[in-house]
């Protein structure tokens, strides 16, 4: 599965880097108690409040049992207890029975197989996966599925399958408008399928995003106006800047326009399946 996939490669590239019903399913969230009818209504309320989710799939068919299941559920329920009470992040969770006709979409999406279970799929606020462990989580994989804002953003399109164009510029940068406008000239472009470049918006002043440079080994100091871009399933195709950038970004499509039905992803920026380069890391 892709998504599979992808958070695998990301937490390789991070050097360190899909829900359902319980049908009764509480838990304490600031002193008040909230309960959910499933997975789908758990995952919106965890983004209208910019919160992390933790769902844990299981099934309760005794013939599953034979591998210890029901014992893996519970370790890993104490492990989740354990993470969130010493997080400083607000972290929702749902129990989710795979069973159960309610989540069948969420299942189907997220490929929620029985052999794995039980298994966690760590949501970030904005919906993207940064994590997902059949049977067994540590306390590493919970330290890596906290994610930067940047990263979150960076994940959620490279999981729509989509390109990532992080523009990075503050008030102390060069060429800040050129880069700007060759950003949107670059996504807009009708060579390019409409929709499928994000263009996201980074501060390289910023701690969070030093370290993004740092994982792409882009470590020297941000005196321009930059673009990293970043193609599914998580590699960087390249990092651009000055006053030039237009033609630069511009100089990575195809010169035919016969490309407009297809997206750059995949053409001539490629992939990146054979890139040695990462591109999220941890919070």
């Amino acid at each position: 599965m892709k998504i599979r996939f992808i958070v695998k490669k990301l937490g390789k590239m991070m050097a360190a880097l899909p829900v359902a019903l319980v049908l009764v399913c509480s838990q304490t969230l600031m002193g008040q108690t909230v309960a959910f009818k499933n997975a789908t209504e758990a995952i919106q309320a965890a983004q209208e409040k910019g919160q992390y989710l933790f769902l844990l799939f299981y099934d309760k068919r005794a013939e599953l049992y034979y591998d210890n299941s029901e014992e893996l559920f519970k370790e890993m329920k104490i492990a989740i207890d354990d993470f969130r009470n010493k997080s400083s992040e607000k972290i929702l969770f749902q129990k989710v029975l795979i069973t159960d006709d309610k989540e069948k979409d969420i299942v189907s999406k997220y490929k929620i197989q029985s052999s794995r279970l039980p298994e966690l799929l760590i949501l970030a606020p904005n919906g993207a996966v940064t994590g997902l462990f059949p049977k067994r989580v540590t306390a590493q994989n919970f330290a890596q599925s906290i994610v930067s804002k940047l990263t979150m953003a960076i994940l959620k399109s490279i999981q729509k399958e989509k390109m990532a164009l992080v523009l990075m510029q503050n008030n102390s940068t060069k060429y800040n408008n050129e880069s700007s406008k060759a950003a949107e000239e670059f996504a807009n472009d009708p060579r390019i399928k409409k929709g499928t470049v994000d263009i996201i918006k980074a501060d390289p002043a910023d701690n969070e995003v030093k370290k993004f440079l740092a994982q792409i080994k882009e470590e020297k100091p941000i005196s321009e106006s930059t673009v990293v871009l970043i193609a599914s399933p998580g590699s960087v195709t390249g990092v651009y800047s000055g006053i030039d950038i237009k033609e630069k970004l511009l100089g990575l499509l195809p010169s035919s326009s016969a490309a407009s039905s297809t997206s750059v992803i995949g053409s001539k920026c490629g992939t990146g399946a054979g890139s040695s380069g990462g591109c999220c890391g941890s919070k």
